[in-house]
């Protein structure tokens, strides 16, 4: 049996006409005993008329000469190939690059510049009696905190994390002056709003 809520999608089968028989009289049954339901499929059935009534509007005859003109200018410009090369060459690039960059000192490459010295923090008595398997876990942790910073420190990876930044502003720098030159009129009715 149809209700309100599944005979807005049977109107629209049935004014598409792919409604079957036995669903259709089900339909008509429907909207004849609710007024709600009939108000909507003569709406629908008002536009659908509308809009079969609406004749097709031909384009102008030069507009396919003008749109063919503008695929082979855009396809010879050179500006438009440089701006091409830069959107589908330049930018994934320098963003591989800086990304690569800034993981390199957290990739493990590290530790073959560490200076190879204990640097483990001492166990206390007091720390195991009191916290016993967790506090040796969390002596662990303090361990390899300490060793994460020594390494940072006598690889130079501090140094390394402040050349990767000044790469990625230079890389952006870059990008943002390519575009610049690539786009000038662009940028220039950019700046005047």
């Amino acid at each position: 049996m149809i209700d309100c809520k599944n005979a807005g999608e049977k109107i629209h089968e049935y004014l598409d006409g792919s409604l079957d028989e036995a669903a259709r009289r089900e339909l008509l049954g429907h909207v004849e005993a609710c007024v709600s339901c009939r108000a909507r499929l003569d709406q629908w059935e008002q536009a659908v008329s509308a809009l079969e009534g609406l004749r097709p509007i031909e384009p102008p005859a030069t507009m396919l000469h003008q749109v063919m003109a503008l695929v082979q200018e855009r396809a010879t410009n050179p500006k438009l190939v440089w701006r091409k090369l830069l959107y589908r060459v330049f930018v994934p690039a320098s963003a591989a690059l800086g990304l690569l960059l800034l993981l390199l000192p957290s990739s493990g490459l590290l530790h073959l510049f560490s200076s190879g010295a204990d640097t483990t923090v001492p166990t206390s008595d007091v720390t195991s009696s009191v916290l016993g398997e967790s506090g040796q876990a969390l002596q662990g942790l303090a361990n390899q905190g300490v060793d994460l910073f020594d390494t940072m420190l006598t690889s130079g990876a501090i140094a390394q994390v402040g050349v990767v930044l000044g790469a990625c502003l230079i890389l952006l720098a870059a990008g943002v002056l390519l575009w610049h030159l690539l786009d000038r009129e662009r940028t220039r009715r950019m700046l005047r709003v």
